[in-house]
């Protein structure tokens, strides 16, 4: 956008056809000189991806759209770096390949303050690193109020068991995180061998049915200091790591860390750490320093381990309340 241009824009908005898309690449950016996004006070966008080559920035930029596809996109050797951006994604349903800002293929992603939103429909992720992408977000705030939405995901391909090569990571400092909808609406989740989220401060909250706060699996890995979980749905645990079967079950187990993290759940047969997958009888591993762990539904344990799981609580408090 040239100077001129963005003028025009602050004086006449969408009159003068602002564009509803923006495609940044090698061609229109470079790590020296990078494509400067709009800020919400010139015009809103339905949809920015950024290309290999290409280098993005935005202050208070605002992606908004009912799009079934992910809004903001980076794909491989794309950068983006966003200051107080509102990225609200609504509309009906998407599917699991997609969220409101979605980084893969060695794309990175970097965002400081702000919020993301989605709503309106199932399956719509807050903010998710595929194959090879990083994201680092601090102070941010994520709401998700569909069904299967989870808040943020680290996803690997597991279809090849030695995957893991190039990391796929989601770096969290002074994150908020709140899911609705009615089942199955996770805080954090990481898949796969290769795949891992690391969080200070995070503070995780979700109220449907089945949404844990952190669930990980099959080599997978999550690590938390400080910050909460608060879950409210039945058979919603504030932790889960367990493996998957076949394929899924070479990758090995996955494994939450959690150090000096407040754990509260108050829905029946949702317990606080729980490693080892019912459905698919497997093992998972867990790791709790200082941690303080409250369950107040009825059949909810502080502490489940099965199927060869490991569990292992230092120097924290345990206490259930339910029966």
């Amino acid at each position: 956008m040239t100077g001129l241009t963005a003028a025009l824009m602050s004086v006449y908005g969408a009159a003068l056809g602002a564009p509803a898309v923006e495609v940044v690449d090698g061609s229109n950016s470079s790590a020296m000189i990078p494509y400067v996004l709009p800020a919400r006070t010139d015009y809103s966008l339905e949809k920015v991806t950024v290309n290999v080559g290409g280098f993005a920035t935005g202050t208070n930029t605002a992606v908004a759209s009912t799009s079934a596809t992910s809004l903001v996109n980076v794909t491989a050797g794309g950068n983006l770096t966003l200051d107080g951006a509102t990225i609200d994604w609504t509309g009906g349903d998407s599917n699991n390949s997609n969220s409101a800002l979605r980084v893969g293929g060695g794309g990175q992603a970097s965002l400081t303050g702000g919020t993301i939103s989605t709503s309106g429909g199932i399956r719509k992720i807050g903010m998710s690193a595929i194959d090879g992408g990083v994201i680092n977000a601090s102070n941010l705030t994520i709401t998700t109020s569909g069904n299967s939405s989870a808040g943020v995901q680290a996803f690997r391909t597991y279809s090849n068991p030695t995957a893991g090569d190039t990391p796929t990571l989601v770096n969290l400092d002074s994150v908020n995180i709140f899911t609705g909808g009615s089942s199955y609406s996770v805080g954090i989740r990481a898949d796969h061998k290769g795949a891992g989220v690391v969080g200070n401060n995070v503070n995780i909250t979700t109220s449907a049915a089945g949404s844990y706060g952190v669930e990980v699996n099959n080599g997978a890995t999550v690590a938390l200091t400080g910050g909460s979980i608060t879950t409210a749905g039945d058979y919603a645990g504030g932790v889960r790591a367990y493996t998957g079967t076949g394929a899924k079950g070479l990758l090995g187990a996955g494994k939450a860390t959690v150090n000096g993290t407040v754990i509260e759940t108050s829905g029946n047969y949702a317990s606080g750490l729980i490693a080892g997958d019912a459905a698919e009888p497997t093992s998972g591993l867990i790791d709790a320093v200082n941690a303080s762990i409250t369950t107040k539904g009825n059949y909810a344990a502080a502490l489940e381990s099965a199927y060869g799981s490991t569990v292992t609580s230092q120097k924290g408090t345990l206490r259930t309340e339910g029966f």
